[in-house]
């Protein structure tokens, strides 16, 4: 039973964490600035001076969540979430 309790207590938690990562993407204005071909983690941090291996973690869960998919080195947005994420 503690074991079954300790899961959810972690789930919970990380539902929590994915939140917070949509939310700074909101506010950076992440998924417009893939829109406009800065697709790429080495594009990002360039031209907004972005941490690299924060926008790697941060990218990682958005693929596990089927927001961004990776193909030839290059983030893009689902489909099915870009009329709600992407504000251009």
């Amino acid at each position: 039973m503690k074991k079954d309790s300790m899961n959810k207590i972690i789930n919970d938690s990380w539902g929590f964490a994915e939140a917070r990562i949509l939310n700074t993407c909101f506010k950076l204005k992440i998924f417009d600035k893939i829109n406009d071909g800065n697709n790429t983690i080495e594009k990002l941090v360039h031209a907004y001076n972005y941490n690299p291996s924060i926008m790697k973690s941060m990218f990682f869960v958005l693929i596990n969540k089927n927001i961004l998919t990776f193909e030839n080195n290059r983030y893009h947005i689902n489909s099915d979430y870009f009329d709600f994420i992407v504000s251009t």
